[in-house]
């Protein structure tokens, strides 16, 4: 089976195979190309959350790598991964430490920064628990999900979400990049 490729920034999608084989991903790193397992990340797409719930973003391509555009003391970052094959995952990556007066020197400037990320896989989740997790960010909203449609009919849709397309497809229906 020859996969239709499709290049985005670091990460090289592919078709899901049909039949017994799993589905696999490109990664680019450096002049190498990976190949990954999605036992090894999550299969694209995947709705990111934060621990306390505040927001929640999709993610149409997994990385493998985070480009930070803030200098930050040195800091542990976590994310909750909801994957598109209904498996939970956890994103962790770290920001080094950057020296005060680095920081002060950047004051005006966008430096860059990329660092890897660490990718663990937990088990299957509900699609209760994503709704949750989406009712939560909604609740927690600040306009960003909610500037373009009313609050009411979002949750509404959600309620009647029955699975991971749902949600993607009310995602792509709030008309703004809320990321």
């Amino acid at each position: 089976m020859d996969p239709a490729v499709v290049a985005f920034d670091h990460i090289l999608e592919v078709e899901t195979p049909h039949g017994d084989e799993p589905q696999r991903e490109w990664v680019v790193e450096g002049n190498e190309t990976k190949e990954m397992l999605c036992a090894e990340i999550p299969c694209a797409p995947v709705f990111l959350c934060d621990g306390d719930g505040d927001w929640m973003q999709l993610e149409k391509t997994v990385k493998t790598e985070r480009t930070l555009f803030r200098l930050h003391s040195a800091r542990e970052f976590e994310f909750t991964a909801y994957a598109a094959d209904e498996t939970k995952w956890t994103l962790r990556y770290t920001c080094p430490g950057v020296p005060i007066w680095t920081r002060l020197r950047h004051l005006f400037t966008v430096p860059k920064i990329v660092v890897p990320v660490q990718w663990i896989s937990h088990d299957r989740y509900p699609v209760n628990e994503l709704r949750a997790a989406f009712l939560q960010a909604v609740e927690n909203d600040d306009d960003v999900l909610t500037q373009f449609v009313e609050r009411n009919d979002l949750v509404g849709q959600l309620k009647a979400a029955e699975g991971f397309g749902d949600f993607v497809r009310i995602w792509d229906s709030l008309g703004a990049d809320c990321g």
